[in-house]
């Protein structure tokens, strides 16, 4: 009954209700399991209420409750929807630290977290201790450097793909790129880039073809 009140309550963002039934669950010796806490201390996330947050994970600890991936990445997203970075790499750490292995969505949360904000050196260490990047991870470190005119890093990052994937840049990588230098006024280089992708054999999309009108509009 109390977990599917509880249920009840986390779906309407009811979130003082979920503190008084976690209460109620205590009063009756019923145990609640590390998913419920999810809800609650998510809108902790939300609401900078990082003091209670600890209080939250310091219960879990004292319950033995291990948070799994589906729950961290939840809580990371989180974190990464008000900018907390700081706040989410020592979320980060005391999960590896319960012998919790992050997974690629784990880490490209905190990679996109620390691009959004210009923290690109921190973004490119933590893509380099990334046991299993993938595209994603790579494409939006690419995205950030050529929104911030990084383009030493861009081409670095390019090598860098290729070689750890096996790979070479998709529409993705070099839409973001362009997007990045017409947006800036860079219509050379963004033409220079969309030859590079037309002699690799990648087909433009939707997206694509917006910033060619925009480069043809400046011409």
């Amino acid at each position: 009954f109390f977990r599917t009140w509880l249920r009840l309550e986390q779906r309407e963002g009811n979130i003082n209700a979920v503190e008084r039934i976690l209460a109620l669950m205590e009063k009756f010796n019923l145990h609640p399991e590390a998913p419920d806490y999810s809800a609650l201390m998510c809108e902790c996330v939300r609401k900078k209420n990082f003091r209670r947050l600890r209080q939250l994970l310091d219960e879990m600890d004292r319950r033995g409750l291990q948070p799994d991936l589906v729950f961290v990445n939840e809580l990371l997203n989180a974190f990464a929807a008000i900018g907390a970075v700081k706040e989410a790499e020592d979320f980060l750490q005391q999960v590896q630290r319960a012998s919790l292995k992050p997974d690629a969505i784990t880490y490209n949360t905190i990679i996109k977290l620390h691009a959004r904000r210009g923290n690109l050196d921190s973004a490119e260490r933590l893509l380099k201790n990334m046991p299993s990047p993938d595209r994603i991870s790579f494409n939006t470190l690419v995205a950030a450097s050529a929104f911030h005119n990084d383009f030493r890093r861009v081409h670095r990052l390019l090598r860098d793909m290729e070689a750890r994937l096996n790979t070479k840049p998709d529409v993705a990588t070099y839409t973001s790129i362009i997007g990045a230098l017409a947006r800036g006024g860079e219509t050379s280089k963004a033409k220079m880039y969309l030859k590079m992708m037309h002699d690799s054999g990648v087909q433009p999309n939707k997206e694509t073809h917006r910033y060619i009108e925009l480069l043809n509009e400046a011409a």
